[in-house]
């Protein structure tokens, strides 16, 4: 008996020695399936950008030439100050005025860049301003500066008679002191 309990012993620990070898077989397979299974969605992700990415790389010299397009438009846009500072812009804008005022025979009293921040891309560049000016100067001035080319903006505009004479050469019309704030815009200019 002890002959066929021992085969018998021998008989069951083969067929769990058997089990245990094909359960580690089954999880070692299972994890090859897994590993494969990642690396396939990994490999159609990585197809999926790389698709993408050719589709805007053939799109890029489009892109380029209508970019390079824009920037010349934008360049020889008349309606805005070209700078590559807001400095620079500013003093463009208070050349332009000091001009426009002259021309329109207005007497600038004073005048002030006020700092504003860029919004929506575009730099405002203020200029607070006071003059003097009789009725028809100053309806040539504001006619001026509403139609000369870098398009600007007319803001808190106070009108009042003068104190004091216009000009010491009688001037026949009343003179008026004016304040106002000029707003242009400017973009950056091109440095190529």
């Amino acid at each position: 008996m002890d002959r066929k309990q021992t085969s018998l012993a021998h008989r069951i620990a083969s067929v769990l020695i058997l089990l245990v070898l094909i359960c580690l077989f089954g999880l070692v397979i299972a994890s090859l399936l897994s590993q494969q299974s990642e690396r396939q969605q990994r490999y159609e992700s990585l197809q999926f950008q790389l698709d993408k990415y050719t589709a805007l790389i053939a799109r890029l010299p489009r892109l380029n030439r209508e970019h390079q397009h824009l920037l010349t438009v934008q360049k020889n846009d008349k309606r805005y100050l070209v700078a590559n500072k807001a400095s620079l812009a500013a003093a463009q804008l208070q050349k332009k005025v000091q001009r426009t005022l002259a021309q329109s025979a207005a007497q600038l009293i004073s005048m002030q860049v006020i700092k504003t921040r860029p919004d929506n891309g575009f730099q405002a560049i203020t200029l607070k301003l006071q003059f003097q000016a009789t009725h028809t100067s100053l309806l040539k001035c504001l006619y001026q500066l509403k139609n000369s080319q870098a398009a600007g903006f007319i803001y808190k505009l106070h009108i009042q008679q003068a104190f004091r004479p216009y000009n010491k050469q009688t001037s026949k019309e009343n003179a008026l002191d004016i304040s106002m704030e000029y707003t242009a815009f400017m973009v950056i200019a091109d440095e190529s």
